[in-house]
């Protein structure tokens, strides 16, 4: 069984489901720190006076660290951040997308990363896919009842089998060691997109957007930080790929996979370093020709939260004509004239725009 090993290059999240109100968080920014309250223990303190507490929450913009400061003295965790961003927070008493955690712990769960690698096989494997999964859309697309997520089932069922006789049950990859607290940070996200001069930051809900990046509506999340590096059990069962007793079909989508991933990811940056080039933002323009330098260490890809369309789909496999109608069934926005997808969802610190999200570099230690 080898290894894997994950050096974050950008704010990654993948998210528990669950989130951090106002009611449950304090901002220290003294400390520049993401406070999250143990409620258990403030409830049970005596400085806590429930109807007080039941009378305040039921107020709009209730914040916990405007009406129980001393709830900083009962930390359930502390995550750096900068002041900035904590401000920013403050003022919005926004919630905070929580990560996967177990115990004290958090992790990148092992399917987020197999769900990304799956990807990029049929990525490297394009040309022999091309045919199949084109075909198989455009009749999943006649079946009036198919829902979003299962679009692609029959296409990828042709090309890698059933669930029980998949070409990706060779594909093993364990959930990361968990890491402290230390090892992730608070983060702001905004919403980039193209327009015919340039580009804007959006205001949701709806289609406004502002050329003004503090007007622009924020989220905000806990991630590992950039720098942190994740590590893994994984394994690509060969007995699977060569022996003729395992009825797996495509077996050759695994040959020779890891360069031919590193040559699909660096076309995909050099992509990516064109889109920021030409709008002009050279932080961005910077983040990715280092992004280009990485890839000839490892593999460098996009995992988890806010990672876009761009790195989820195969979108690639189906013809611009065709991919307008899919779009169109999936009630997704297609501007005529501009690269598609035209948003991006960039990490916002110190008033900057520095980071696409969920980017990480991969090696496999034997």
């Amino acid at each position: 069984m080898a290894t894997y090993e994950i050096e974050v290059l950008s704010p990654l999240f993948v998210g528990s489901g669950q989130k951090y109100p106002p009611l449950e968080y304090l901002i220290s920014l003294e400390e520049e720190k993401f406070v999250v309250a143990d409620m258990e223990r403030v409830f049970t303190s005596p400085r806590f006076m429930l109807n007080d507490f039941l009378d305040k929450v039921k107020k709009p913009g209730f914040y916990l660290g405007d009406e129980y400061p001393w709830a900083r003295e009962f930390p359930r965790f502390k995550f750096d951040s900068s002041k900035k961003t904590l401000l920013d927070l403050k003022t919005r008493k926004a919630e905070v997308l929580a990560p996967v955690a177990e115990g004290e712990g958090f992790y990148l769960p092992g399917s987020s990363l197999k769900g990304s690698l799956r990807t990029l096989i049929y990525k490297i494997n394009l040309s022999a896919i091309k045919e199949t999964f084109n075909e198989k859309i455009k009749k999943s697309l006649q079946n009036s009842g198919v829902k979003k997520e299962k679009l692609s089932e029959a296409a990828e069922m042709a090309l890698t089998g059933t669930p029980n006789y998949s070409l990706f049950r060779a594909l093993k990859v364990g959930d990361s060691l968990p890491l402290g607290e230390e090892s992730l940070g608070l983060y702001q996200v905004k919403v980039l997109s193209l327009t015919a001069g340039g580009y804007r930051w959006k205001v949701l809900p709806g289609e406004q957007s502002t050329a003004d990046l503090e007007q622009a509506t924020s989220s905000f999340f806990i991630g590992f930080k950039p720098g942190v590096k994740l590590q893994g059990s994984f394994k690509v069962e060969e007995k699977y790929l060569t022996a003729d007793n395992f009825p797996l079909v495509n077996k050759a989508y695994f040959n020779n996979w890891q360069e031919r991933a590193r040559e699909v990811q660096r076309q995909f940056l050099q992509n990516e370093l064109k889109f920021y080039e030409e709008i002009g933002l050279s932080e961005l323009k910077k983040f990715y020709q280092k992004l280009i330098q990485d890839s000839v260490e490892g593999i460098v890809l996009q995992i988890g939260f806010g990672t876009g369309f761009n790195s989820k789909t195969l979108k690639e496999t189906v013809p611009l004509e065709e991919l307008k109608g899919v779009l169109n069934w999936a009630r997704i926005k297609y501007r005529e004239n501009f690269p598609f997808p035209k948003t991006r969802k960039i990490v916002v610190e110190e008033g900057k725009p520095l980071y696409p999200l969920g980017w990480i570099k991969l090696k496999i230690l034997e």
